[in-house]
């Protein structure tokens, strides 16, 4: 089976305890995502003839301003017959330009992973850090979260590759 692929930025660990912490508060239970990240691409496979060497490269050439990001709302949306919660990131445009211009350093040598999609359709990029895959929280709690308030400011200022191995992703390089 071919291994995956995505870009992120790796929340900082500060902010990584504050998110915990708001949502123990709201429902009552510890955070079952791990390793908090916003992610730049979708996942993806390299094609044949590209290795994780020109991807590295591709990503460490990939020079961009430190972009002072914050955290606004908590959101939900839907994938694949799961409710997925997560925080919303600005500034949007900003990061939507990291992203395109991320895409745009790798495309040649990727393919898009399309089956994690509900209608095989790449969505649109929203900068956001996914909290919870399988949210079971109703309205109720969604609105706890809100009243949580997500603020906290941090500098996106690096990019790291992580790849699937088995059911965890970790760190290339």
């Amino acid at each position: 089976m071919p291994i995956k692929y995505t870009v992120v930025y790796v929340i900082p660990e500060d902010i990584c305890l504050l998110l915990e912490e708001k949502c123990r508060r709201a429902t009552g239970k510890d955070l079952p995502t791990h390793n908090l990240h916003i992610s730049f691409t979708f996942s993806f496979f390299l094609k044949e003839g590209y290795g994780e060497a020109w991807l590295l490269r591709q990503i460490k050439e990939n020079a961009f301003e430190p972009i002072s990001a914050w955290l606004t709302s908590f959101e939900t949306f839907s994938q694949l017959n799961k409710k997925i919660l997560y925080v919303r990131v600005e500034p949007f445009e900003e990061l939507v330009n990291l992203q395109k211009q991320i895409i745009g350093s790798i495309q040649a040598g990727v393919e898009v992973d399309l089956t994690v999609y509900s209608d095989r359709v790449v969505p649109e990029f929203v900068p956001h850090i996914s909290l919870d895959y399988e949210f079971a929280g109703d309205e109720t709690i969604l609105n706890r979260l809100r009243a949580e308030k997500a603020h906290a400011w941090f500098e996106v200022d690096t990019l790291t590759v992580i790849r699937m191995e088995g059911e965890k992703w970790e760190e290339v390089g």
